[in-house]
């Protein structure tokens, strides 16, 4: 552990932070309105959070953790964590929170700056250093307790934390405005691809026809295998591996042992076209064509294929699909169930498609409509860029601010060691449970 800054010193995140402190109840009536924040509350890696929903206490005093306001709520499980889904509960609504118990709360002491500490969680090394002690079954991996109290912490002087506080915010609030104008623009590369799509398939010169019309072979629905049969065959596609616009690679898919027929029976083949039939309604019905180099391979039971007659081009169909008009008639009939909707081979056949009069033209239009796609790619590609750039140059504030180094120490400033010394001295007067204080509080 090297020196740390004049007037710094070393200690542990436990020392000057209560991990899951305890929390008075009493005296809150059953009916008063609290802040409730559920994990999807809290942006990944940003320190935001949204404390506007509420609800009444008696909803949530059981099943919930509870937290009050200047509390760190620091996500404890699998992949949340790991995405930076850290937060200090402000404004909250009678000054109490409640939120999911994949929280541990973190509470300031007296005279530590609790939004310094929150920087502090918000480091992606703190993050990876997490990760390494996790434990539970895969899927489900925790934060103990126990990796947060002994995490060694450089403490400023009380002075310093201000200033630094004060320093980081004012660099990541130019950052984040840098961010929200990319981020805008990403949305409205989104919606000009939108606009590219619907501006030449809603020509009326296009008559539609149902797309089972179009078919050759299929609609087919694909393989199902138990779990055990992964890991080593033939690889298969699943709904995770594509968007509209993307496809992972033949060698980062998953493999599947297939019995003799069922290669001949599943087999994709170049210019197939794979529709999605079950998933959650903002992805139902995502499409793809499939590619050269990507077969021999299968798809799962979750989507179909269907081959098409000589004469039309499988990508215009599938751009066509991917168009806001085209994916809202295929999926206008979509029977919705419990966290998932589907469509059936009936709702795919019937599907209204606009067809150029000649092969030549659905070529020309697909060659036109890649261009300006391409054009639009490039511009997201820039956007997601720098998105990331404002990533790394968020974490290298941090750095720089944990090292002392993003505001000049003051020798005036009462020593770190000084403020450390008193905190012992309190605790070792306090006892191990205080006496839980009235909290007098109404809706």
């Amino acid at each position: 552990m090297k020196e740390p800054p004049r007037g710094w010193a070393w200690t542990t995140l436990g020392e000057v932070a209560e991990v899951g402190p305890s929390f008075d109840r009493s005296g809150i009536d059953p009916t008063t309105q609290v802040s409730f924040i559920p994990m999807a509350n809290v942006e990944a890696g940003t320190g935001v959070l949204d404390a506007s929903a509420t609800r009444e206490w008696q909803q949530v005093s059981k099943g919930y953790v509870p937290f009050a306001d200047g509390d760190i709520l620091f996500a404890r499980i699998t992949p949340c964590m790991e995405n930076g889904k850290v937060a200090i509960a402000r404004n909250l609504t009678n000054g109490i929170g409640a939120g999911s118990t994949e929280f541990h709360i973190v509470r300031a002491r007296e005279s530590i700056e609790p939004v310094f500490l929150l920087h502090y969680l918000l480091q992606m090394r703190i993050r990876q250093d997490a990760r390494a002690v996790m434990q539970g079954a895969a899927g489900q991996l925790r934060v103990p307790a126990g990796f947060l109290r002994t995490l060694a912490l450089p403490l400023p002087p009380s002075a310093e934390q201000h200033r630094i506080v004060a320093e980081i915010e004012k660099h990541i609030s130019d950052l984040e405005a840098a961010i929200t104008s990319t981020r805008n623009a990403g949305d409205r590369a989104v919606s000009l691809r939108s606009a590219i799509l619907e501006n030449v398939f809603s020509r009326p010169e296009y008559p539609p026809v149902p797309l089972g019309t179009l078919i050759s072979s299929g609609p087919q629905n694909g393989i199902y295998k138990p779990a055990e049969a992964y890991g080593t065959g033939t690889p298969i596609i699943r709904i995770d591996d594509f968007q509209d616009e993307f496809l992972r690679d033949r060698s980062a898919l998953r493999t599947l042992a297939l019995e003799s027929d069922e290669l001949s029976s599943y087999g994709l083949h170049t210019g197939d076209l794979i529709i999605n039939r079950v998933n959650s309604m903002t992805h139902l019905g995502k499409s793809f064509v499939v590619p050269e180099g990507i077969c021999p391979a299968v798809f799962e039971s979750n989507m179909m294929r269907l081959s098409l007659v000589p004469s039309v081009t499988p990508a215009w169909v599938a751009l066509y699909l991917q168009s806001p008009s085209g994916r809202g008639r295929l999926v206008q009939n979509a029977k919705q169930a419990v966290n998932q909707a589907s469509i059936n081979q009936r709702d795919v056949c019937s599907t209204p498609v606009p067809m150029p009069r000649s092969t030549q033209e659905q070529v020309r239009q697909v060659e036109r409509l890649e261009m300006h796609l391409d054009a639009v790619r490039a511009f997201r590609t820039v956007c997601d860029l720098a998105q990331a750039r404002a990533a790394r140059l968020r974490q290298a504030i941090l750095h720089k601010a944990f090292e002392g180094k993003l505001v000049p120490q003051d020798p005036n400033d009462e020593p770190a060691s000084v403020l450390l010394d008193r905190i012992r001295a309190t605790r070792a007067q306090t006892p191990a449970r205080r006496a839980p204080r009235k909290r007098e509080v109404h809706a």
